[in-house]
């Protein structure tokens, strides 16, 4: 234990990084002590994902993180971006020209909702332009409304495509796109399900 005290950050013993750095430095474990820099590197990916919600990060921007967090120059942090050295329980990849490294279980996370998407994606129903124009100018006549261009478009697209993502910030007409996507499939007769429609 006093030769590496990192240890105890293992999921088997579940102490906080913070917390078992500080009981390193009582046993004056130097500051660029090999499994102090690993560590920190699982740990700053941690933070990274449960306080903003990133899977990945990029290598340049977590040298930065880990370099400040643990106070130790980034020369010495970068050896450890090897393949063969970056600590158990993460993996590296490459995203547009840019290594990233992640966790392992929210890599293999994304890679499986990314292969689960393209299955429903291939698996849709997917409807025409023409009666789509049909549909669409069917509702505004029989509502006396007029659609947005881009509500017009979210509904195109989310008819054309087996899974959509609409974003937009309050009253750009998210839910007006949602509660036409339903009256259209009701009228069409495809079968749906609703789920935490005002998030």
């Amino acid at each position: 234990l006093k030769e590496n005290p990192y240890c105890l950050c293992s999921d088997h013993f579940g102490l906080s990084f913070k917390m078992v750095d500080q009981i390193a430095m009582s046993y004056s474990i130097p500051l660029d002590n090999e499994n102090r820099i690993l560590c920190a590197i699982k740990y700053a990916l941690s933070i990274y994902a449960t306080r903003d919600g990133h899977t990945y990060v990029k290598e340049s921007q977590l040298i930065d993180a880990v370099s400040k967090l643990i106070a130790v120059e980034k020369t010495k942090i970068e050896p450890y971006f090897e393949a063969e050295r970056l600590p158990s329980g993460t993996t590296k990849f490459v995203v547009e020209n840019e290594p990233c490294v992640a966790l392992n279980e929210l890599y293999f996370a994304e890679m499986n909702i990314a292969k689960r998407l393209k299955l429903i994606n291939r698996k849709a129903i997917m409807l025409d332009n023409a009666n789509l124009e049909y549909v669409v100018a069917d509702l505004e006549a029989r509502d006396g409304i007029k659609y947005a261009h881009l509500q017009k478009k979210a509904i195109y697209e989310s008819l054309k495509n087996g899974v959509s993502v609409l974003t937009g910030g309050p009253g750009t007409g998210k839910t007006t796109v949602i509660k036409e996507l339903i009256r259209i499939f009701d009228n069409i007769g495809i079968s749906y399900a609703l789920c935490a429609p005002t998030g």
